[in-house]
Formats: C-alpha cells, structure tokens, sequence
C-alpha cells in the first residue's frame, strides 16, 4: 500500500485536515459528504478503500474546516477547498465530490474553474430538494435534542438499501457506538449548509468535462437531479437502478467506474 500521510493545512483564515496517498504524478482531490465520521484518523481505511487511484494519482481526501460554525456554507467549503490546494501548490486536478462533496464541486466549477480538469459529481444535487430538506431537518432535529443514537440509526438507515443494512446487522451496534464519538454540532451545521444550497440557476454556464452518477432508490437526494445537472453541464451520466445514497459504498463498480471516467475512457 502506498504511504499514507494524515495533515492538518494552516490556512490564513482556518485550519483543515487532509489524508494523502498514491505514487501517481497527477493529484486527485476526493470531497466527501456529509458525515459522522471526521477525515483525520481514518487515512487506512480511505487508503484501502479506494486503492485502485493510488498507481495513477496523488490522491487527497480534505475535510471541511475545522473551526466549523453556524456560519458555515458550501461556498465557504468551496472557497476553503481552493485555497488548500493553492497552499499545496496543486494548479489543477481531478476531482470527486460525493453528496455533500458533489456541492461543494459544483460550487468549484461555478467560482474556481481554472483547478478543475476531468471531475466526478456523485449522488448529489445541485439545490436541497423537498424530499431532501425533510430526511435532513430530521437528522438536524436530533442533533439539536442531543439523540445521537437517533441520528446514528436514522441517518444509515437513510443511506444504505435494506440489503446492505441486512447485511451488516450484526455490526450495526458497534457503527453506532462509533459514529456517537461524532460532534452532533458539526454534523447539524454542515446539514444546515446543504438546506441553503442553490446552484440551479449557474451550473448552466459552466464549461467542464464532468460525468455524473445517480441512485434511482436515494432517498436523500433524487435521482432526477442527477439528470438535471448532467444537462446543464451537457456531461453523460449513470444511474444505479437498484441502489440508493450509499451506492459509492455499495457498488462494487462504483470506484472503477470513476477511474474510467476521469481517465475520460467512458461515457454513459
């Protein structure tokens, strides 16, 4: 496995933590979604994870700033994002942003185009639709009462298939007692970020070679967005018939398929 290095990057307005892997040339920025589980500490199972960048790329996965308050915005994330990858000298890249992360790429394309070269947007959308803002203010609720293990079990149950979650039953304890270790007040003002985003109205003007992957079962974010940003980028898409949010974990082709399409080697 290639070295794995875990930082935390002294920006002028913030600090942010970021794994590093890979013996390739060409960086690779990963953008996670949102999630329980913080970057820092987990650079092993990232490594392992998605192992099959490491021979082509440097791979970087960042996590949002960690002075992280109610003021937070996907903007800001974004803006926090370029001005890492300036501090580490990196002038373009490709990217993967899932989720939340897919935001904050879409928010990239829109204010820092220039960094981008070949891109990912996965199981994202490019606005809070309605179905989204009721599964989100529920996990913001529980949060604000301080019911992790509400949060915890609501938020997988939200994200995985019933095959998955049957799958890993006998485990879902232990993830539960793991992800309760998370800060419920970050986790509520990132979830309170993705309630105000709206980039329907300028992912139109956008130039960039981006290919977009959907779930048809998500039940956080709707399919039919995937559809709606990949035409407004005019990029080709892919949609998992039977796999819902957590389809980037699910799929056992999901991290070939991305390789593929940053490689530029696919194209539906």
């Amino acid at each position: 496995m290639a070295k794995i290095k875990e930082e935390t990057l002294r920006l002028s307005e913030c600090t942010m933590d970021y794994i590093s892997f890979g013996n390739g040339e060409k960086p690779l920025i990963m953008i996670p979604g949102l999630s329980l589980r913080r970057v820092r500490g987990s650079g092993r199972g990232v490594a392992l994870s998605y192992r099959i960048f490491a021979k082509d790329y440097q791979v970087y996965m960042f996590d949002t700033r960690n002075e992280c308050d109610e003021s937070c915005s996907i903007t800001q994330m974004a803006d926090d994002l370029y001005d890492a990858m300036c501090a580490l000298r990196i002038e373009q890249a490709d990217l993967l942003g899932v989720s939340m992360g897919g935001m904050i790429l879409q928010t990239l394309l829109i204010r820092h185009p220039e960094i981008i070269d070949h891109c990912v947007i996965a199981l994202s959308a490019s606005y809070c639709a309605e179905i989204s803002e009721e599964r989100i203010s529920e996990w913001i609720r529980f949060s604000e009462q301080k019911e992790t293990d509400l949060l915890v079990r609501g938020f997988f149950n939200d994200l995985y298939s019933e095959s998955y979650l049957k799958r890993y039953k006998p485990f879902m304890g232990l993830l539960v007692k793991m992800a309760s270790k998370a800060d419920p007040v970050r986790f509520m003002n990132h979830a309170k970020a993705i309630l105000k985003f709206d980039v329907r109205d300028q992912l139109s003007n956008v130039q960039t070679k981006a290919y977009v992957i959907g779930a048809k079962q998500d039940r956080i974010l709707p399919w039919q967005e995937t559809v709606n940003i990949a035409a407004k980028l005019k990029a080709p898409y892919y949609l998992y018939e039977n796999l819902g949010h957590g389809a980037y974990e699910e799929a056992k082709d999901f991290n070939e398929r991305v390789l593929k399409a940053l490689k530029g080697e696919i194209n539906g």
